[in-house]
């Protein structure tokens, strides 16, 4: 928990930033309607290969929003935004072509829950690149935690999703 309070500040800019582009998406997805019908909607097979292929995916997004801390957080701000944006323009078009609030919910919240929690967390780790270079080492603890937190939380979304939320 003390690790928490140590990031408030950029988890909370990493929150209000995901939030506000997923408002966004959200909002002009009447405009940008990713999916056409419930046909175009493909059921991938559950199973280990897909939690394998979903974990490899997230980890390297998440890897690309660490990145910031070498690249003064410029990677960290367009992909999470980037992400928060096309989130809430993929549930308003599922919404519009039919799907209803608790389906859509049942599919995303069993893992989004770890999976967005791991993001937002990489994304604070990106973050540090705004003052990495003047704290070096006391933040390298930050980051080595941050590291062991994220892996865990997308190893769990990617089962989640992988094994539970395919089949549904």
């Amino acid at each position: 928990m003390k690790y928490f309070r140590s990031m408030k500040v950029l988890l909370i800019i990493s929150i209000c930033l995901f939030v506000v582009t997923f408002s966004i998406g959200f909002l002009t997805g009447d405009y940008l309607q990713l999916i056409g019908s419930q046909d175009q909607l493909e059921k991938p097979d559950p199973g280990m290969g897909l939690t394998f292929d979903l974990f490899v995916n997230n980890l390297f997004v998440c890897l690309i929003l660490m990145s910031g801390i070498f690249l003064f957080s410029i990677p960290t701000f367009f992909l999470l935004m980037l992400n928060g944006f096309f989130l809430g323009t993929g549930v308003k078009s599922l919404l519009l072509i039919g799907l209803d609030i608790q389906e859509v919910l049942l599919k995303l919240l069993p893992h989004a829950i770890f999976e967005v929690v791991g993001f937002l967390i990489s994304a604070s780790i990106g973050l540090l690149g705004l003052t990495f270079y003047f704290n070096s080492k006391k933040e390298l603890t930050f980051i080595k935690k941050g590291l062991i937190s994220v892996f865990f939380l997308i190893l769990a979304a990617a089962f989640i999703e992988g094994f539970i939320t395919a089949a549904l």
